[in-house]
């Protein structure tokens, strides 16, 4: 089935949901899900545990909530309103589940005064890999307690929480909204306001509108005794063309501000913290391509010009955020390693997708972190694993003790992305990732629980925004070695190609592009990453050779002389590696079915899919000793033949 989070990117195809169960030793290369009500990859991998029917506990004890990790927010506030009280810190959404508020160190509009809910925890318990359950809490297992609050669900699957909650007099609140006339203004009267809830919001399109919405509890007031939040007052019923357009979002951005800067008026709880949830699957309203939230923090210090550059980046940008929203973060420190908030203020920026939407957030992202800012891993899907440690210095911290409770069965496609399990999975590098072959490959090594680096030529044609991506033309090799010696890997498949028509190489010009991509380029780079390998004392190399390099023919003969060429250089590097820990295994495919041999008759017993190349690549890159490997089998003894039949006789048949 295909599974995404509520921003609809990536989608995650042929994904396998397991129910939890309490107990059961955990999948491998699996992560934990609740709701799906983040925005990104955080809980997304192809084999993902379902933990919204985790619902044993659900009991107060005085201020001590005791909630198993499958509850939403709507539970526990229907629950505990009508008893006087409330969680202290409450996500944008209200049904987020408990585990997914713990994974992410959810904030709410109130952190100024509260911080996040981590510092409300008072003890968890988490299920670990061999299905047992420990116990943590800020003076028992602290470690544990501290890497699970906001660790993005890696260190084990989160069974319950206690959290201490604060005591409710009112599901009332006056709002007040005022407007003011820039951004600087805005943020100068959020950080002047003494509101318990309060936020900022502006029109990123015309510039002209910046609201500051301020929500106080409502005094003398009762809680009903039968007090349930309210249900969406409107649904989106499917998914269809895109409603949220540039042109439409200026128009209902002018009559939001006009409809928010009414009278000070009286408002319920539910308008205060979820002004969104009144629509159900508002999500829907950006049609099935999706969008990105890109949610960020700067400190304080010199944040106007921080934001001036921000502003101006994205204006001159062909991508607008359709939503944008500001909020001040106090001085509270959460117990998290890898917590996202900070003193200062954030901001969260809503982008329809369109294409070369993700090269620009990654440049975006890379800006934020020159400046000193970080993003909110929760609601991301494309930061590469360099700026998420220049964003977070904590994460080596992180990192050097998550194997303590990870034993690499637990991974998201954000956590393989950022290098947080680098350590516990193989990193392949496709060299050619715009091939279909290379596509192919893809989600063999998901599978298998690789991270991937895909290097490709055109690298906006690449469609995948899972995974790293590097510009690499083979036949430009100095530029390609200086930036695959920035990169860490621990194997390498090189699915570079080029089939030209034979006569246009031999006679024409096309024959020393074919020898570069073919063989020359793959000479020069292999032979620097076989030295990287070497200083790394392990390593694989999968080089996709022919079946035709056994011998020349008259139908592909600069084609076949540099695959031959490719194939005899493989096969001495496997003797040179070999005792230095390094594999070298050659990939003879045959024939295979794709664009590159579009318009070939191939005969179809001997021709293979790019599918069945891709799962003899991934299945002997990641394990095995083997040297030469077939797609097909028949190809084997077909190429004995070919190579040993007397050259007076070969010369006769046009092969």
């Amino acid at each position: 089935m295909k599974v995404s989070n509520w921003n609809g990117r990536p989608v995650v195809e042929n994904a396998t949901l397991i129910p939890f169960e309490k107990g059961k030793q955990t999948s491998s290369n699996s992560c934990p899900r609740g709701n799906g009500r983040s925005y990104g990859d955080a809980s997304l991998q192809h084999t993902i545990i379902d933990c919204t029917e985790n619902k044993e506990t659900l009991e107060l004890s005085d201020d001590i909530l005791a909630a198993s990790a499958g509850f939403t927010v709507t539970d526990i506030l229907n629950f505990c309103i009508p008893k006087g009280y409330i969680l202290p810190v409450i996500p944008g959404t209200q049904h987020a589940t408990v585990g997914g508020m713990i994974a992410a160190d959810v904030h709410g509009k109130n952190h100024e005064t509260n911080g996040t809910i981590g510092r409300w925890i008072t003890s968890m318990e988490i299920q670990n890999q061999q299905g047992e359950i420990v116990v943590c809490s800020p003076t028992e297992n602290e470690e544990l307690f501290q890497m699970t609050i906001g660790g993005l669900g890696l260190t084990g699957i989160i069974i319950s929480a206690k959290f201490k909650l604060n005591s409710l007099d009112t599901v009332t609140f006056e709002q007040n909204v005022s407007k003011h006339p820039s951004l600087d203004a805005l943020i100068e009267a959020l950080d002047r306001s003494t509101a318990s809830h309060k936020t900022g919001w502006f029109d990123f399109f015309q510039m002209d509108d910046f609201l500051l919405l301020e929500n106080a509890p409502k005094k003398d007031q009762t809680i009903p005794a039968d007090f349930q939040l309210r249900k969406a007052k409107w649904k989106v019923p499917f998914k269809s063309l895109p409603f949220v357009q540039p042109a439409l979002m200026k128009i209902y951005n002018k009559r939001n501000a006009r409809n928010l800067l009414k009278q000070k008026k009286e408002v319920r709880i539910d308008d205060v913290l979820f002004p969104l949830d009144s629509i159900s699957n508002w999500n829907y309203l950006y049609g099935s391509r999706g969008f990105y939230q890109l949610q960020f923090s700067f400190p304080k210090a010199d944040l106007s010009d921080k934001m001036r550059t921000i502003t101006l980046k994205i204006l001159e940008s062909k991508f607008v955020p359709v939503l944008a929203v500001v909020k001040k973060h106090g001085e509270l420190k959460s117990p998290g390693i890898l917590s996202f908030v900070q003193p200062g203020y954030s901001f969260a920026f809503d982008f329809v997708y369109r294409k070369g939407l993700v090269d620009f957030l990654r440049e975006l992202n890379a800006e934020i972190a020159d400046l000193g800012g970080r993003v909110y891993m929760v609601k991301d899907a494309v930061i590469n694993g360099e700026t998420f440690e220049k964003m977070y210095p904590e994460s080596n911290h992180f990192k050097e003790r998550l194997s303590n409770y990870n034993d690499g069965s637990m991974q998201s496609l954000l956590s393989n992305r950022i290098n947080l399990t680098t350590s516990m999975n193989q990193r392949f590098l496709i060299i050619g990732a715009n091939s279909d072959i290379a596509q192919a490959c893809i989600p063999h090594f998901e599978k298998s629980g690789a991270q991937l680096i895909l290097g490709a030529h055109k690298p906006n044609d690449l469609q995948n925004g899972s995974h790293e991506v590097v510009e690499i033309d083979v036949t430009k090799p100095e530029d390609a070695i200086q930036k695959i010696e920035a990169l860490q890997f621990d194997g390498v498949v090189y699915a570079a190609g080029s089939l030209p028509e034979n006569e246009e190489a031999l006679f024409g010009d096309l024959a020393d592009r074919t020898m570069a991509v073919n063989y020359t380029g793959a000479v020069r780079i292999l032979g620097a990453i076989s030295k990287k390998f070497i200083d790394q004392k392990k390593g694989t190399i999968v080089g996709i050779s022919s079946a035709g390099a056994v011998r020349g023919k008259t139908s592909n003969i600069v084609y076949g002389s540099a695959k031959g060429g490719f194939d005899h250089y493989l096969a001495g590097l496997r003797q040179y590696l070999h005792p230095k820990g390094v594999r070298v295994v050659t990939i003879r495919p045959g024939f295979v079915a794709t664009k590159m041999t579009k318009g070939l008759d191939l005969p179809k017993k001997l021709t293979a899919t790019s599918d069945q190349v891709a799962k003899t690549i991934v299945k002997h890159a990641m394990k095995g000793n083997r040297n030469i490997v077939y797609t097909k089998p028949i190809w084997r003894p077909i190429s004995w033949i070919i190579k040993n039949v007397p050259e007076f006789i070969f010369k006769r048949k046009q092969l």
